[in-house]
């Protein structure tokens, strides 16, 4: 898919002006008859660390995943020197 930019877009009528996503939330709210703030809801996806810790996780929890991902790492860091060194 081709990288169309701002004033490429909006030569094609693709877009009806340049702008960022603070303009066009409240374009939003505006067409929308938002009075005040509008609140923003951001549905993505968390980052690596809070996929893996998980939000809410006690400090035991974590601990647990913390030490389980390392064993794992640790065993195939063995496996692999192994299979280098024909033990």
């Amino acid at each position: 898919m081709p990288t169309v930019l701002g004033n490429q877009a909006l030569k094609a009528k693709l877009i009806d002006k340049i702008g960022g996503l603070q303009a066009a939330v409240e374009d939003a709210a505006e067409q929308g008859g938002i009075k005040g703030t509008p609140k923003v809801v951001d549905y993505s996806r968390g980052s690596f660390f809070e996929d893996f810790f998980g939000s809410s996780d006690s400090k035991a929890a974590l601990e647990e995943r913390v030490t389980r991902e390392l064993m794992r790492r640790l065993i195939e860091r063995c496996v692999l020197n192994d299979e280098r060194t024909g033990l």
